[in-house]
Formats: structure tokens, sequence, C-alpha cells
């Protein structure tokens, strides 16, 4: 163990570690990987004027062996164990506990339901989405598992550290093999506050992950690091790589979305997986079945472009109206062949938007004033129209630039389908409780804040 006073010192050892680490873990990493091209999800119309190939387009890495990180992983409790290890370890630099937080009633019981707090009424679903900042978008100076391509630009802002250069330690908040179980932290609901709750509740909320759904977005750890883990706690997933991702550019796997659900609470019934027509931008759609009511229910996932500016709109707006028509289609399609009609069908959809409802031309218009008879009416989970002045999904800070938006959503279609309804959201820290630096940090392992909701499904 060392003492601050010696951190300067500690820090080169540990950096030399950790150079050790990912040396052997590169090493066996190019042996193990695919660079797989022309995958049926990742098929685009190319104009006959296009020069590039459709090869040249769809280009994906995948990461396919456990991470070795996971070696005498197995249970529940050596995953809480490695977290409390790194934790400790983050501890002897700054606090490194999680930013509590609470569930927060919505107060927006729909007219048909019964009282919020009312357990008995149905059944509760909840979910999580969560840009979790993937490695190779924020990688410090250490060897990359593949070469770099010519057009990345290693003097660019965001070439050293994701643009994160201000926080304290980026070597050590950033680098992966420890930021990796952080996430974890999160995606098990540790941050979230057990007050009221008795030994038998907590145990329930919190023994075997907190959430039924998580959505993710920045995954190019899938096959290797969350698949796995999240395997041993009765989760199932799917993946969809970008065809062909900026990680790659850096030397890295390619970046996704991942959809993860408890198979003891949802089962799959039928999934799409799909590429955006304009943009190097992905999506899931999942059609699945809630086991303790029988509601057919379908889920989304998706990360749109990023960029600021009316033309970068433009292009969100697009791949929104593409989302909007596939998840329709979707809806119809298990109507027809789940015998059950469209009103009974919930929809959940959750994402990092790259897009701010309070800017100009916001793609999120186009999602939340949909109110024509042939579509669906949706809402978001947390109130955005206009927006608690607290509200935030990422708050970062690269060189000169501090942005604070609100990116990442959950919406529903809960106006339009009987026995659904949105009842709680998570808050989000005050702006106090948070580091000088914001976010990434110590206290919370990526750029995004999670958002999270609970969701009552009732019979029929």
């Amino acid at each position: 163990m060392f003492m601050k006073t010696n951190s300067s010192l500690f820090q080169s050892i540990l950096l030399l570690v950790h150079v050790s680490i990912y040396a052997l873990f590169f090493s066996t990493a190019k042996t193990t990987q695919i660079q797989g091209f022309g995958i049926p999800f990742l098929r685009k119309a190319f104009s006959s004027g296009n020069k590039m190939s459709a090869e040249s387009k769809a280009h994906v890495r995948n990461q396919l062996v456990p991470d070795p990180g996971l070696h005498g992983i197995s249970s529940m409790q050596d995953i809480q164990h490695k977290i409390d290890e790194i934790r400790i370890l983050q501890n002897q630099y700054s606090n490194a506990d999680l930013y509590q937080r609470k569930w927060a009633p919505t107060h927006t019981p729909s007219a048909t339901s019964t009282s919020a707090d009312d357990s008995d009424s149905g059944s509760t679903l909840s979910v999580l989405q969560f840009n979790t900042l993937a490695q190779g978008l924020s990688a410090g100076p250490i060897p990359s598992p593949f070469d770099t391509n010519s057009d990345h630009d290693t003097n660019s802002l965001k070439a050293l550290y994701g643009g994160f250069t201000d926080i304290p330690h980026p070597e050590v908040t950033l680098d992966f093999q420890l930021r990796k179980w952080r996430l974890m932290e999160v995606l098990l609901g540790a941050d979230i506050s057990s007050a009221g709750e008795t030994s038998t509740q907590h145990e329930a909320n919190h023994g075997c992950g907190l959430y039924d759904v998580i959505a993710m977005e920045e995954v190019d750890q899938f096959h290797g690091f969350f698949k796995p883990l999240l395997n041993m706690l009765g989760y199932q997933g799917r993946f969809v790589p970008k065809p062909n991702s900026p990680c790659i550019m850096s030397g890295y796997f390619s970046d996704g979305c991942a959809f993860f659900w408890k198979s003891s609470v949802l089962e799959l019934v039928n999934e799409r997986r799909y590429s955006y027509q304009q943009g190097n931008q992905v999506y899931l759609i999942l059609t699945m079945r809630h086991l303790e009511t029988g509601k057919i229910m379908i889920f989304a996932v998706t990360h749109l472009k990023a960029g600021k500016g009316v033309d970068m709109e433009v292009l969100r707006t697009a791949q929104v109206e593409e989302l909007m028509q596939r998840l329709e289609g979707s809806v119809s399609s298990a109507a027809r062949d789940q015998g059950v009609e469209l009103n009974d069908i919930p929809v959940i959809l959750m994402g990092d938007f790259n897009s701010d409802i309070r800017e100009e031309e916001s793609c999120i218009r186009r999602i939340i004033d949909k109110e024509d008879a042939s579509s669906c009416p949706w809402t978001s989970a947390y109130e955005i129209d206009p927006p608690d002045s607290s509200l935030f999904t990422t708050w970062k800070i690269r060189g000169d630039t501090t942005q604070q938006r609100i990116i990442d959503y959950i919406f529903c279609n809960a106006k339009n389908v009987d026995g659904f309804e949105c009842t709680h959201t998570l808050d989000v820290p005050n702006e106090d409780e948070l580091e000088p630096t914001k976010f990434p940090g110590f206290k919370y392992p990526s750029d995004h804040l999670a958002i999270g909701a609970k969701f009552r499904v009732t019979k029929s």
C-alpha cells in the first residue's frame, strides 16, 4: 500500500505495470480477434457514383475471447470483490465513491392507472440507459491492440485520453483495466440509495443486478467483458457494432450499441440489427415477451451521429425518421404475428441521441411532437419539455470547452398503451456534489450519466 505523499512514484510504477499488462493482453488479442466485412445488418445502398466499396464501408473488429481480467471471476461475490478492490485503489488518489442517487416518482400516472405507490397493481420493470465511453475513445499513451488508421489524427484534442486531460490522474481514472469495473458498478446499481429498503428488498434489488433491462452505447468490449459478466448474473445480451467505428481508427475494437435483459423477466421473440442509411450509426430493435404479464413489448437502443450545428441536426433527424418507421413496422409486425392489438404493445426507446431538446432544430422534436393519428405518440420518461433546470445527462470539460447537455433519453408510448406507465426516474446528482472537472472522474466512470426509469406493466 502507498501514501499520497509518494503518489508520483506510485503513478510511475502503476503506469509501467499497466503497460506490461496491456502488452500481454494485446499480444493475445491480436491472435484471437477477427476483422469482419459485409455483415448482413450492415448492408447499405451504395450509389454507383460512390467509389468506396461496400467492403471498405463495413469494417468491423470484434473481441471474441474473454478478457484475461475475468480469470477467477465466476459469481456476483467475485465481481463485487473486484469492484471493491478497484475502488479502494482509486480512493488512494481521491474520493472514488459513486454519486448516490435515488428513484424519484414521476407524479404523472395515466388516467386509467392506479396510484403510483400501489406496488400490487402490476409488475415493475426497471431500465437503464448508459453511454459507457468506449476504451477506443478514451485511451491514454499506451500500446493499442491494433495499428492505428492512417487517417487517425494523433495531434487532435481527443487523441489523448479522449481530450479529458484536465481530470485528475487520467492514467488511473481512464485506465480501462480499472474503469471497466467501475462501469460494472454502475450497471449493477451500486449507486442507488438503499435507504428505506429492508435487507430482503436490498438483496432482491441489488443481489444480481438492479435493472431488468440495460441499454448501452460506445461499447467496444461486449464479447470479451460485459457479456460474460452479465451472463453470470442472469442476463442475455445482443450487440450491433458500427460499420466503421472510430475506435478502429485509433487501433481498438469496434464500438456499438448493446442491449441486455434479465432472462427471468423477459423472453426474446424477435430481434433486428440495423445500420442507418445515412451516417455510421446503428440501432437494435427487439421484440420481447414480459413473462409475468405475458405482454409483448418492443425495446430499441440507438446512438445517433455526434456533432453540433444545423447540418448535424438534419442528419440526426433523418436517422430518427428511419428509426421511427422501423419501430412502427415492428409494432405492426408484432401485433400481427402475436395476435395482439396495436395499443397493447408497450415500446421503450433508449439511447444517446446527441441532440439537446433545448437547441435549435433538435431532432428530439421529431419524436415527442409527433401526434398524427397514424403514428405512435411518444413521451419522455424524464420531464424534458421544458426540462428541469437541474437535469443533465453529460457534463464534460475538454480543453477550454465545457458542455452541459441533455442528450441521453428514455422514450415510451405509454400515452397510447393500456396497462403501461412510467412511475419513477433516477435523479441526477446536484452540481455541488460534482468533481471540479465534472465527468468522467474518480466518482463516475463515463462522460455520460446513466439515466433510468421504472415502468408499471399490467395485464390487459
